[in-house]
C-alpha cells in the first residue's frame, strides 16, 4: 500500500489515471468553497447547502455500498466496504446533529447536481465490481484530496476543524489507499478512465454549485 493515496504506482490503474487528472484535481483544491472553508470566510448559506446536498449524496452512497458488498469480488473487498458502515454512519450523525443545529431543510429532496451525481454513482456501483470499485475509490480519493489541501493551508483546528480532520487524517488516507489497491486489483484503465473522469469532474461540479448557492445565481 503506497504511504499516501496520491504516491500510486505509475504502471498501476490508480496511478495512470491520477496522472492523466491531475489538473482536474488541482482545479477541485482551488474551488472558492474551500478556500472560504480554509480561512474561515464561507458564507453561512454554503454551510448550510454544504450540509443539505452531501447529506443526500452519503445516504444515497451508502445504499450503493450495499451492491457493492453483495457482488465484492473477493472478500477483502467485503471487509473494507463492510467496515465502511459505521463510519458513514457516524458521518451522517455528525451531519444531522449540525443540521439540526442550524435548522437546514432536508425536506426538498437533493438539487439537480447532487441529484445527478446520485444517479451516476448508483449506476456505476449497478455495473458490477470494477466500476463500482473504480467509482467508490474516485469519490473517496476526490474528497480526501480536496480536504487535505484545505489542512495544509489552515491545519485542522478552528470552526470546521472536525470536518477537516475526518477528510484528512491519517486513518482516511489509509482507507482511501486501500481502495485503490482494490481498484487496481479488479478494475482496468478501459473501465476506470470514463468513471474517474467522471467522478472528478462532478466533484468540480458539486464545489461550485454550493459556492453559487451562497454567493450568486443559482447554479444548474
Amino acid at each position: 500500500m503506497s504511504a499516501t493515496p496520491d504516491q500510486r504506482p505509475p504502471d498501476s490503474v490508480t496511478g495512470a489515471l491520477l496522472a492523466d487528472e491531475q489538473e482536474a484535481l488541482e482545479r477541485i483544491a482551488a474551488e472558492p468553497f474551500l478556500e472560504g472553508l480554509a480561512d474561515g470566510s464561507l458564507p453561512d448559506p454554503c454551510l448550510d447547502a454544504w450540509l443539505r446536498e452531501d447529506w443526500h449524496f452519503v445516504v444515497a452512497m451508502r445504499r450503493s455500498l450495499g451492491v457493492l458488498v453483495a457482488e465484492a469480488p473477493d472478500e477483502e473487498t467485503v471487509d473494507l466496504v463492510g467496515a465502511a458502515f459505521p463510519v458513514v454512519r457516524a458521518e451522517l450523525d455528525r451531519f444531522e446533529g449540525e443540521i439540526a443545529r442550524r435548522g437546514v431543510d432536508l425536506g426538498a429532496g437533493p438539487g439537480p447536481v447532487v441529484g445527478a451525481f446520485n444517479e451516476a454513482v448508483r449506476a456505476a456501483f449497478s455495473a458490477g465490481p470494477a466500476s463500482a470499485l473504480a467509482s467508490y475509490w474516485a469519490l473517496e480519493h476526490a474528497y480526501w484530496w480536496a480536504w487535505s489541501r484545505v489542512r495544509a493551508r489552515v491545519g485542522a483546528d478552528g470552526p470546521y476543524g472536525g470536518w477537516i480532520e475526518n477528510w484528512s487524517s491519517p486513518e482516511f488516507a489509509t482507507f482511501v489507499s486501500a481502495l485503490a489497491d482494490l481498484a487496481d486489483r479488479h478494475s482496468d484503465l478501459e473501465t476506470a478512465t470514463p468513471i474517474a473522469r467522471d467522478v472528478f469532474a462532478r466533484e468540480l461540479s458539486l464545489w461550485r454549485y454550493l459556492w453559487q448557492v451562497g454567493t450568486g445565481p443559482p447554479a444548474t
